[in-house]
């Protein structure tokens, strides 16, 4: 039997593409209906940032893999799609290898987004396409042989990696590598006032425990990473601006990841006291199944955190959230929230049955 490809890659600039590319495998490997399933790799031109093009001299390995069904995942559905991929599909439809879309999105659904990649689904119509969020689903469903209203693959990882028991006292994470880390304390419950909507960076009063978590962004900070986005962690850092001496919140020693490892930049991953960064995944899988609660400006890290049970607030505006609203967590911006853990068992099962029964 000829197997299956999961693409997978580019793990150092941003780790949690990690997430949901294991997710994927896992999910593939529960559907797959004994063929291998092989974890391979993505195409060259995602390592670029601005446009992505694959480099002149690639040697283009996923046009040359004998599968019976390659499998993308994550919010490739954008506007470097069609270009990265037009050349490989070509290829892979040749050899009557099919495509699969599995917990796919977009990236900021635009109009223009999503008319560009109807187009191009509509000349390579893909066998399955699951996606991430109900958005995307809608946008899309009508583009592939069986389509089906996912979850990010990411949640399945808890059933691929068990959580691994780590012996710190009880600890918090915090996530802030694309800008300002908060500073937090607790106070007392009387009085709090509950952030609205999505804060993004903006300071807030939350429920955490029998008393009030205070969360408050420095302005200045916040406006330089407003101004600066993805690029503020490292200017912040090569300048000495991201600094943090925060060790404990109450009982809580503080914990800190970051997702970008490359550039290489001790600074900015070294910022403060527990420290944390990787280019392999499996030690962030760790740390968010045994932290007491995330704060995190990555989707991922609240995602795999509430995955395996735990408390998880995110401060980002990005439209990309939606892979949260859709297992139900929409408290998310405004305060500690978990996940229904019974209703995500179930999203998971429908899901492996749902891609076994299209995969033959």
């Amino acid at each position: 039997m000829r197997p299956i490809v999961v693409t997978a890659g580019t793990w150092s600039t941003n780790i949690g593409n990690a997430f949901f590319q294991l997710g994927a495998r896992y999910i593939v490997s529960q559907a797959a209906g004994g063929r291998a399933v092989h974890l391979l790799t993505d195409q060259a031109g995602y390592w670029r940032y601005g446009p992505k093009v694959e480099p002149k001299h690639s040697a283009r390995l996923l046009d040359h893999v004998d599968a019976a069904y390659i499998v993308l995942s994550g919010s490739l559905l954008t506007y470097s799609f069609p270009a990265l991929w037009r050349r490989s599909f070509d290829a892979l439809r040749e050899r009557g290898t099919r495509i699969v879309l599995l917990g796919v999105g977009q990236f900021d659904y635009s109009e223009r987004e999503t008319a560009l990649c109807r187009d191009f689904l509509g000349q390579y119509r893909p066998h399955v396409l699951v996606s991430r969020d109900s958005a995307t689903y809608e946008n899309f469903k009508d583009f592939a042989e069986h389509a089906y209203d996912g979850i990010d693959n990411a949640y399945f990882l808890p059933l691929a990696y068990p959580a691994l028991k780590l012996d710190y006292p009880p600890f918090i994470v915090l996530n802030f590598d694309k800008g300002p880390e908060p500073i937090c304390e607790l106070a007392s419950a009387n009085g709090s006032a509950m952030a609205a909507g999505r804060p993004g960076y903006h300071s807030c009063r939350v429920p955490f425990d029998s008393a009030t978590l205070d969360i408050r962004f420095c302005g200045g900070k916040r406006f330089l990473s407003d101004c600066l986005g993805k690029y503020y962690g490292y200017l912040a850092g090569g300048l000495g601006l991201k600094k943090a001496r925060q060790e404990r919140l109450g009982k809580y020693l503080l914990l800190r990841t970051d997702h970008q490892t490359n550039p290489l930049c001790h600074r900015k991953l070294y910022y403060g006291p527990g420290a944390f960064a990787m280019d392999v995944p499996y030690g962030y899988f760790a740390l968010y199944a045994n932290a007491a609660m995330t704060l995190s400006d990555r989707i991922h890290a609240c995602v795999v955190t509430m995955a395996y049970g735990g408390r998880a607030m995110l401060f980002s505006k990005s439209p990309r959230a939606r892979i949260i609203e859709r297992v139900g967590a929409t408290d998310i911006f405004k305060e500690p929230t978990t996940l229904d853990m019974p209703r995500l068992d179930q999203l998971r099962n429908e899901e492996i049955a749902f891609l076994a029964s299209v995969m033959e």
